[in-house]
């Protein structure tokens, strides 16, 4: 089973307000899938707390059997009031298990997909800022940054399509920018929900002696 997109912006009003999910069946049997929605909440540390969506979006279908190499277009509809700051939800694309002989020994693997969708009035805009920036270490023991971000505006901001500025002082003082590429490659997209801050650690090339660090965010309007 594959999914596409994984990552969907829509809007509460105009043509933002509908998008779909595509999944594709490459096996060689019937592939039952069903799709759960559940609004989502990220502490600063990246904490998931889920809870049902009700009613604000409509999946068509909900369920639906995808033929041997076939696919399945999963409508999604935003039905909600109007937001005046972005919501996140996770759409569970799951894998349904089947029926087995009860008469044989087998093993059924079952796939869950999450998809995240993100729902925002037409006229938001994320303010993302630096609130804290230190050198640190990896768990693996690599040099790296520690971000603690702010967005204080009504959209919602992914971390990975903004670039990082590095300037160390003191001794081998450097300067170094940590582009989108490698931000994304290092901890995903990196969302930070409106009103709310988050903490990231970041792989980047410090001198081992870093330490006082003047950190600039690029984020694109």
């Amino acid at each position: 089973m594959t999914v596409s997109p994984t990552i969907i912006d829509m809007t509460t009003s105009g043509r933002g307000a509908t998008s779909a999910i595509r999944v594709h069946n490459s096996g060689t049997k019937p592939l039952p899938v069903e799709i759960v929605t559940s609004r989502l909440e990220l502490d600063e540390q990246g904490g998931k707390t889920l809870t049902p969506a009700g009613d604000d979006l409509l999946v068509f279908p909900p369920q639906a059997l995808v033929a041997p190499g076939g696919g399945q277009v999963f409508r999604i509809q935003w039905l909600g009031d109007a937001l005046e700051a972005s919501r996140t939800y996770r759409f569970s694309v799951n894998q349904l298990p089947v029926e087995l002989d009860p008469g044989k020994i087998s093993l059924q693997i079952v796939y869950n997909f999450g998809v995240l969708v993100t729902v925002s009035p037409p006229d938001a805009v994320p303010a993302l800022e630096i609130v804290e920036a230190r050198a640190t270490r990896t768990e693996e023991g690599k040099p790296a940054v520690d971000l603690l971000l702010e967005n204080s505006g009504s959209g919602a901001a992914w971390l990975s399509r903004a670039a990082v500025e590095i300037a160390t002082r003191g001794n081998g003082a450097r300067s170094l920018t940590l582009d989108p590429a490698h931000i994304a490659g290092s901890i995903g997209m990196g969302l930070v929900q409106p009103g709310k801050r988050r903490r990231f650690t970041v792989p980047a090339d410090l001198p081992a002696t870093a330490g006082a660090l003047d950190v600039q965010l690029d984020y694109p309007r």
